[in-house]
């Protein structure tokens, strides 16, 4: 017999014009949607330049200034928000690891500038792509009765 605590499964979230079958399964095939851990029904959002996941080009290409948004919005406290680029963190916004903080703990938004030029990830053969992107790497606090247990977290992206 196992000892060890069960993991609940995962939710995929997703965003839809409306409420119906057909806008839902559009939105599926327009990749928006995200991912949480576990029953948490966090609520994430990341966009480039006004481009979100899963819109007609959410690559990035252009050179200049990217204006990048998220926000975060939690069933607990959000510990981090990591803004990942091109496979490396590019800005890790800092939370709190204290399950019983106050409400305003449980949110977490920002607006950064990359003004870098765009040089798509770089693989190890040496090929690199032609568009950056970018995505969302959500984590909650941990509950303290279960401190084994990690808190939820949620990925989105790529944009």
């Amino acid at each position: 017999m196992w000892n060890e605590q069960s993991y609940p499964d995962g939710l995929t979230a997703f965003r839809a014009t409306e409420r119906s079958r057909e806008a839902v399964f559009d939105a599926l095939r327009s990749r928006s949607v995200y991912a949480t851990t576990q029953p948490d029904r966090i609520l994430a959002e990341l966009s480039v330049d006004g481009t979100r996941v899963g819109e007609a080009d959410s690559t990035v290409t252009a050179d200049g200034e990217r204006t990048i948004r998220f926000e975060v919005h939690g069933t607990a406290p959000v510990e981090s928000v990591t803004v990942v680029k091109n496979g490396d963190p590019f800005h890790v916004a800092t939370g709190t690891t204290d399950y019983d903080a106050p409400l305003s703990t449980f949110s977490q938004s920002g607006t950064l500038t990359d003004d870098a030029p765009v040089t798509g990830p770089t693989y190890a053969d040496g090929r690199g792509g032609d568009a950056d992107y970018y995505y969302l790497r959500a984590q909650q606090a941990t509950r303290r009765d279960a401190a084994y247990v990690p808190g939820g977290a949620a990925w989105l992206g790529p944009v």
